[in-house]
């Protein structure tokens, strides 16, 4: 039950969801209190100060977002923001996650095209609550007129904003009009990253967007949006910026982010959410100055009170197809009375006590932490949740990939952070960069550039460096035949003394990006048992036993105990797999040599079980054949005799 249970409040982006929306709705309407000031005082005064989220694990500070989702719809832009765990969060790194996630659907539209046609409607008199309209009437004009409308949209803005950058505002206003591989390289220099030769020349651009400019595209960002949909920035699982053994360094570079948002970019709302335990140690670590633009309104979020916790399970409950009884069935009222007036009892914890009950159990009231004898049920957890991490890694390489370039370097090298601690060999690794870490006396580099050009200037640099040198380049991202001076320089690096090569498998890379979210999950609680968050410390043990880091490919490049890959590529990897469903693979890579569950495996399962959590039916169908969550999801929602409440549990009434 723990993945069900925790996949049912951490996933920002899930449109399926049951919401009590009594819970938490003063911290609710304190979100769009902001958001309306924004969209009032719109370049006037700015924004109003952040608002800070504290709750405990498992109270729902996640689920605040996917309400103001449904709720506003396309009257704000959302992002949803979670820290890296060993690399700082720099302006650059969150113009990548806005303009990432203005490709996200909110419903009807992409967010990008909420933005372009909320902007487009201001600047041209038109009703801005209606976007969608906006954009269908100017895609119907001719082209000719079409460009002078938005030529006259973009210098309307710039007018009464002389801060924007009038450049990125004119692409972004045109995003929606542009065809689709136009739109694709778009995206990628708007979001800061290099395009590779032929996005650049379908832009007409030579050059990534320089550092000097990412703040004022964040601030164009922020007007064009402000007077109809205002930009929501959440950052979530604040938590995993404190490390008490460490500098502080994360802290203070997430205080001076917060502090040009606040100070430079203006004309936003920033919502900040953390674990209530873990606020105060944030707050000690910013400066004076940090803290005056960082500790905003404080909103709790709160458990539920008895009286919502008995709304919650009437709520779920009227959810199941053919009861046997009214409410409070199935519970008995002593039952009902027992589970709702526990202390410390989490929505999540309310959501296993209903699925034990129907399946004939007794609640397990009072127990406050798993039981030590169920150690096989933590780790059912940890696996359910690893798989979990990997299969969103394999499909956030795969929709870089489609775009030509890799996983987002930042993102790479914070997973090479979190791994050091299982590699002795290796020592710490030190994030200096995006592209750049040190290991002690090696320096790390990725060479990630999407052009010759750049790969070519990147190796020149790191063979006249001083000191040993490991220069990574994702193996699937091999040198094209034509960069021929980039391939001789490549060959030139590789010879020189101090200086090593490795190839990054793709099931390397998937594993550097998951192991960071894994463990940010289970110190944010999101992986439980019963509803019970495991101990903060439990990743470790595990992950050490179960994936053996010290063994993977990567690790022992890093520590030097394998010769890196310093010989031609391979053909490059392709995955083979659509990104919701990638192909089960083993701890050590390789995919196992099973057939897939036979057809109709998780309807039959649920017939002999009658209720269980979607969860549970993936583990049990695990164990003999690979599947996945989103193949048992479609079989099941494909059988007439299913109900299924939300993406949680289902039920069978034949």
């Amino acid at each position: 039950m723990s993945g069900s249970v925790a996949s049912l409040h951490a996933d920002p982006w899930a449109s399926r969801f049951d919401d009590l929306e009594s819970l938490n709705a003063a911290a609710t309407d304190a979100i769009v209190a902001a958001l309306d000031a924004v969209r009032r005082k719109a370049g006037i005064d700015g924004a109003p100060a952040p608002i800070v989220a504290l709750g405990p694990a498992g109270a729902g500070k996640t689920h605040l977002f996917r309400r103001l989702r449904r709720r506003l719809g396309p009257r704000a832009l959302f992002v949803h923001v979670r820290p890296l765990v060993g690399a700082e969060m720099t302006p650059r790194f969150l113009l990548g996650q806005i303009v990432q996630q203005l490709a996200y659907t909110n419903y009807d539209l992409t967010q990008a095209e909420v933005l372009a046609g909320t902007a487009l409607a201001v600047a041209l008199g038109e009703n801005p609550r209606r976007p969608g309209t906006c954009l269908t009437e100017l895609r119907l004009r001719p082209p000719a007129e079409r460009v002078r409308e938005l030529g006259r949209a973009a210098g309307s803005i710039a007018k009464a904003h002389p801060d924007v950058d009038a450049t990125y505002l004119e692409r972004l206003l045109l995003l929606p009009f542009l065809p689709a591989l136009v739109r694709t390289a778009a995206l990628v220099w708007l979001a800061g990253r290099e395009p590779y030769a032929a996005q650049a020349a379908r832009l007409g651009v030579r050059e990534p967007l320089p550092d000097s400019a990412v703040v004022a595209a964040l601030r164009t960002l922020a007007v064009a949006s402000a007077p109809a949909a205002p930009l929501l920035v959440v950052f979530d699982q604040l938590e995993n910026l404190v490390d008490p053994g460490g500098d502080g360094s994360r802290v203070r570079a997430y205080g001076n982010l917060v502090a040009e948002l606040v100070d430079s970019v203006r004309d936003l709302a920033v919502v900040q959410m953390c674990l209530n335990s873990e606020w105060k140690a944030l707050e000690s670590a910013l400066s004076l100055a940090q803290r005056s633009r960082v500790s905003g309104r404080m909103v709790p979020v709160a458990l539920p009170s008895p009286a919502e916790c008995r709304d919650l399970l009437r709520l779920w409950i009227s959810r199941l197809s053919h009861p046997d009884g009214p409410f409070p069935w199935p519970f008995t009222d002593a039952q009902l009375d027992a589970v709702c007036g526990a202390p410390g009892t989490t929505p999540r914890m309310l959501l296993a006590e209903l699925e034990r009950v129907l399946e004939g159990g007794e609640p397990s009231v009072g127990a406050t932490s798993p039981p030590a004898a169920d150690a096989a049920s933590a780790d059912d957890a940890l696996e359910a949740a690893w798989d979990s991490c990997t299969k969103e890694a394999r499909a956030g390489i795969d929709a870089a990939d489609a775009s030509g370039h890799g996983p987002e370097p930042a993102r790479l090298l914070d997973g090479l952070a979190c791994l050091a601690p299982f590699v002795p060999a290796l020592g710490s690794v030190k994030v200096e960069a995006a592209d750049r870490a040190r290991a002690g006396t090696l320096r790390i580099e990725l060479v990630h550039g999407a052009t010759g050009r750049s790969c070519f200037a990147a190796l020149s640099r790191l063979a006249g460096s001083s000191g040993e040198v490991l220069a990574l380049r994702e193996r699937w991202r091999e040198w094209p035949p034509t960069w021929e001076k980039t391939r001789a320089q490549w060959q030139a690096f590789c010879a020189a003394p101090g200086r090593r090569w490795h190839w990054l498998d793709r099931e390397d890379a998937v594993r550097l990006l998951a192991l960071p979210e894994l463990v940010k999950r289970v110190r944010s609680g999101d992986v439980s048992i019963d509803g019970r968050a495991l101990p903060p410390d439990s990743a470790h043990p595990w992950i050490a036993r179960r994936l053996d880091p010290a063994g993977w490919p990567i690790a022992r490049a890093l520590a030097g105990t394998e010769q890196a890959s310093a010989g031609p590529s391979p053909a490059p990897e392709r995955s083979e797999t659509a990104p919701s469903q990638p192909a089960p693979v083993s701890v050590d890579g390789s995919a196992p040599k099973v057939k897939p569950p036979a057809p109709g495996a998780a309807s039959e399962l649920l017939r002999r079980l009658r209720v269980a959590s979607v969860e549970r039916l993936v583990r049990e169908l695990s164990r003999s054949a690979p599947t996945t969550r989103a193949a048992v999801l479609a079989e099941l929602r494909a059988a007439g005799s299913v109900k299924l409440y939300g993406d949680t549990l289902a039920s069978r009434s034949d």
